[in-house]
């Protein structure tokens, strides 16, 4: 038996094989970033062991580590004035080069920030099926007597279908002219600041519609709301957030989401500070710490 064991060894270290790890670490317009910090964890399936490479970027931004590796590969990158990055369960089979972005450390802001669980029994629970419900976003609740808003930014409507989530769909709609959502295109998932520091200031749809089997496209939305506008019909006051993460339906009757309010008027920032939330909760202690 020993000796079946040896064998076995023997043959997992011959399949061991060099695995070249290449990062290229960029600020969020794409500038190469000198001296960050970066760590890749080599996950040794045949031993259980790890082994752990750590440098920083060269001048040009780049940083590179090599090992043998057989199951997968864990990498953090770090620097001062910018958001970290983390990267889990990267396959070790393969060779890996991966442009990294550190999104710099800008302005963060006290913010309105709701997060309703994707749990059925906890979310965001609509009273009916397939019935509008307004909704505020500012205190994170349906208007009255529904819930404690007070000011409606958007009507929702959810249909459960509780034989198929791709039958399932949230409708949302804006109450104001020229309110709206814009669906972010490109997020940066592994960063802990995943979407631009700031709402765009055009390119607002009135109405949006998340199908319960395509929310991984729905991980950034930005939203405009409390929309004034002048004779001419230009936006001279608004209000800004986003909703971040999936949005999950459940065929229970409830959805799951996290969103932010900015309480300023024309401020598009939304780059937030995690320890000044706006919105208490009923029980602090029990508050998640939201990212940025």
């Amino acid at each position: 038996m020993r000796t079946l064991a040896y064998i076995l060894m023997g043959m997992n270290l011959l399949s061991a094989k060099e695995i070249r790890v290449e990062l290229l670490v960029a600020d969020q317009t794409g500038n190469p970033l000198p001296a960050a910090q970066c760590i890749v964890q080599f996950n040794k399936a045949d031993s259980g062991k790890v082994e752990v490479v750590n440098g920083q970027t060269n001048p040009d931004g780049v940083f590179k580590a090599t090992a043998n590796t057989l199951e997968s590969l864990y990498v953090e990158v770090n620097k001062s004035g910018h958001y970290q990055a983390r990267l889990y369960d990267i396959s070790g089979s393969q060779d890996l080069k991966q442009l990294i972005k550190l999104p710099q450390r800008i302005n963060p802001t006290a913010l309105y920030v709701r997060h309703h669980t994707g749990n059925q029994s906890e979310g965001l629970k609509f009273p009916k099926n397939d019935q509008w419900y307004e909704y505020d976003l500012k205190v994170g609740d349906w208007v009255q007597p529904k819930g404690k808003g007070i000011v409606a930014d958007v009507k929702m409507r959810l249909h459960c279908d509780k034989e198929s989530l791709a039958q399932t769909y949230l409708e949302l709609e804006a109450i104001d002219a020229s309110a709206g959502f814009h669906v972010v295109d490109e997020i940066i998932s592994y960063s802990e600041l995943k979407l631009p520091h700031q709402a765009p200031e055009s390119n607002y749809a009135k109405t949006l519609v998340i199908n319960g089997a395509d929310w991984e496209n729905y991980r950034g939305i930005f939203y405009r709301s409390r929309v004034q506008l002048d004779k001419d019909g230009k936006v001279i006051s608004a209000h800004y957030g986003k909703i971040q993460g999936p949005i999950t339906l459940n065929r229970e009757g409830s959805v799951g989401m996290t969103h932010y309010f900015n309480g300023k008027p024309n401020d598009l920032n939304l780059e937030f500070d995690p320890s000044r939330n706006l919105l208490k909760t009923d029980n602090e202690l029990s508050s998640p710490q939201f990212e940025p």
